[in-house]
Parts: C-alpha cells; structure tokens; sequence
C-alpha cells in the first residue's frame, strides 16, 4: 500500500481557503491513487479523530488518517516524543509514509506573515531530511522574503524539496533566478480542483458578494504589508454606496468559527449586517465547509474580496470576481497567470470610489467577463490542472 503524506494543510481549519487546500489536495491525491491500494494522511494538530473522511456535493466520502505533527528539535519536544506514547506512535506513523507534500497553507512559504509561521510551515522538511524521506512542495506562493536570515533559511529547504510546484508565474521567476533552482514545475493553485455545487441564480436584481478579510481588518503583529487606507471603513463604505445603488449585497465571511473571537469574519460581518440594517443586505451564510462556500459564491452575479481562495472560488465557478489584493500572490495568480485584468492593489489604492467605479464597470461587462473567465478556465486552467495530474502520476505511479 502507497502511503501519502500531505503536510501544511488543515480540513478542519475555520479558515475556508485553508480547507479548501487541503480538502483539493485529498481529492486530487486520490483521483491519482484511485486504482491503487494508497492511504491518505494528513498531517495537521485540529483532528478529533484519527481516521476521518471529506464529504464531497457529490456524496462521494474521501477516507484519510490524521497524523500530529512531529516536534524533535527542540529539547522538550524530543523528551515529549521519546516518553509519550502517543506521539511516538505517530511519530512512527510518519515514518511509514513513503511520500510528503508540504503545501506550506498556500502562502506561508514567506515571511510576509512573520518569521515563525515560515520555520513552522518547515519543520516537516527538516524530519523528512533527517530520516531521508523525498519531499515535494505541493502548488504555492513562493515569497516574498524581508529578512536575510528567512531567505537563506527558505532558500535550503527549497535546495533539499525533490520538486517544487509553483501556484503562478511569479513565484516560478523568482525560485529560478532568486534561488538558481531548476526542479520548478509552473503550475497553479490546487484549489481550481475543489469540487463544488452549482447553484441556481437569483433574477430579482444584481447579485454581488463582498468578502470582508479578518487579515486586513485587524493588524496583526509580525504582518509584513500596509494597506493604503484604513480597510474596515472603506469596504462598509463600498457596500453603502452598492446598497444606495440598487444592488443586492451578500456578505460573505471565508474564515467561520461558532464564537465571537476578532478572528471570526462570519462575527464581524454579522455585527456589520445589524449594523447597517438594509433590505437589500443579505445577513452572511454559515459555511460548513469549503465546498459550500463555492458552491454559495456560484450563484452571485459578481464577487468582490481579499480572501485569495474566495476569489479562486469565484473565478473556477465562472463568476466575475475583483479580487482585492494585499501581496504578489494575487497578481502572481490573477494577472500574470490567468492574464486577467480586474484586480485591486489596495496597497497602492484603497479608495471607496475606485473600488464602486470598477464594480460599475464590471456590472456592465459581465456577460463579456464571463465569456473572458470561461475562456481561461477551458485552456489556461485546464493546461495547467492536467499537467499537474500527469506529473503527480509520474511521481506516485
């Protein structure tokens, strides 16, 4: 039996772009095994129950195996590993994985979000170099690094990855001239596998879903990137001024925790929605799962928002999506990728009026902007999605 291990990634994780990683990367490392004996394992620390199973729209069930994460570098974690049973039962089940994909959260290759998130991400790289186990990196943003120390630091785990998979062509340029590296596969993001159920469109008006992000809502300490303008004010500023304009609004929250933590956008939209009191305001959705969240964007006339699997939900769904960017990821992805033009850099532009006058534009295009998203979905995304089956085929079969 073909034992994989897919590590930086968290189904249960209440952030949905996260879920939708890991949930994609299950499902495809499954459709490549599916005439094999294999097992599934995922390597995160929110699991209940070490055996568990994804529930696809389809009904389809997707069985894995949860394994904790190994900590052996540090003094306490070694003596916690040597003297605790059941994380050195997990240790050894780690070690009977033949194969590991590190999918890094999609972003956290960086130190954009602080340092420590970086080494984190990692760990697992080291383990696989100290048992010599091969280790790919599954499609992510590669970058950007603001220190030295993380650069080097991310520059050796790349030297020792059998292959790295790039989600865009800019993370691809700098991992080729940055680090000198060849083994680079320019790829994309797995999450325009994620399956999903389409939904049926409302005819009573222009339906638009704005995403607003928990991350730029609050200011994180170790966060690496400024927003031009103050981000909570201008997007109730966006969503007022839609409202005004006949439009009807649905807020859509892609980090959803059944508390009222800061960190919880389904709170924060909701206390947005009490807030603002207005008919054409539709109250945010409770999503179980990342599949459900797609499935619920699918049925929107537009979707605007800073939650990079949100906008990949929208645009794999062939729904005119204006992505509000905050890092290269966004135009690595969109722009240079996907060659697509309606993009935001709010660290440059925040402003209310730029982001309604696009919205307006787009409302006009739409039937020519969806002609435009199906038309790179067909050729770009689907080259792209094929190659990085064969090549994952190639790699486990």
């Amino acid at each position: 039996m073909k034992r994989v291990l897919i590590a930086g990634a968290n189904i249960y994780n209440a952030n949905k772009g996260v879920a939708a990683l890991a949930t994609s990367s299950v499902y495809l490392l499954h459709k490549v095994l599916s005439a094999t004996d294999h097992e599934i394992c995922v390597y995160n620390l929110e699991f209940r129950r070490e055996r568990d199973s994804i529930l696809l729209p389809d009904g389809t069930l997707l069985k894995i195996k949860n394994i904790y994460p190994t900590d052996i570098f540090s003094i306490p974690g070694f003596f916690k590993t040597l003297f605790t049973k059941s994380r050195l039962y997990y240790l050894k089940e780690f070690l009977k994985c033949d194969y590991v994909f590190n999918l890094c959260a999609g972003d956290g290759f960086s130190d954009i979000y602080g340092e420590d998130i970086l080494r984190s991400l990692s760990r697992v790289n080291k383990l696989c170099r100290l048992f010599h186990k091969p280790y790919y990196m599954l499609p992510q943003t590669y970058g950007p690094f603001f220190s030295k120390t993380s650069f080097e630091f991310a520059k050796k785990e790349c030297l020792s990855a059998r292959l790295l998979m790039s989600r865009d062509k800019e993370s691809t340029k700098f991992l080729k001239t940055e680090f000198g590296l060849t083994n680079v596969l320019d790829t994309i993001d797995v999450a325009f596998f994620l399956p999903y159920r389409q939904l049926k469109k409302n005819t009573d008006a222009i339906h638009i879903g704005v995403n607003l992000s928990e991350t730029l809502c609050s200011k994180h300490r170790g966060h690496r990137f400024e927003i031009a303008q103050n981000y909570l004010s201008v997007m109730k500023g966006v969503i007022s001024q839609l409202l005004s304009e006949g439009y009807k609004i649905h807020l859509i929250p892609h980090v959803s925790n059944t508390d009222n933590s800061p960190k919880n956008e389904y709170s924060i939209q909701y206390k947005l929605w009490e807030e603002l009191q207005h008919p054409g305001l539709v109250p945010p959705p409770f999503f179980l799962s990342a599949s459900d969240a797609k499935s619920y964007i699918s049925s929107l006339d537009l979707f605007v928002g800073s939650r990079m699997h949100a906008c990949i939900a929208a645009f794999s769904a062939n729904v005119p999506v204006l992505p509000l960017g905050y890092s290269k990821k966004f135009s690595g992805l969109f722009r240079d990728t996907l060659n697509y033009p309606y993009l935001i850099d709010i660290t440059n532009d925040i402003s209310a009026e730029t982001i309604t006058g696009e919205i307006r534009k787009m409302v006009s295009r739409i039937p020519e902007i969806k002609a435009m998203i199906g038309e790179r979905n067909q050729t770009v995304v689907r080259e792209k999605t094929d190659h990085l089956y064969r090549v994952l085929s190639e790699i486990l079969l």
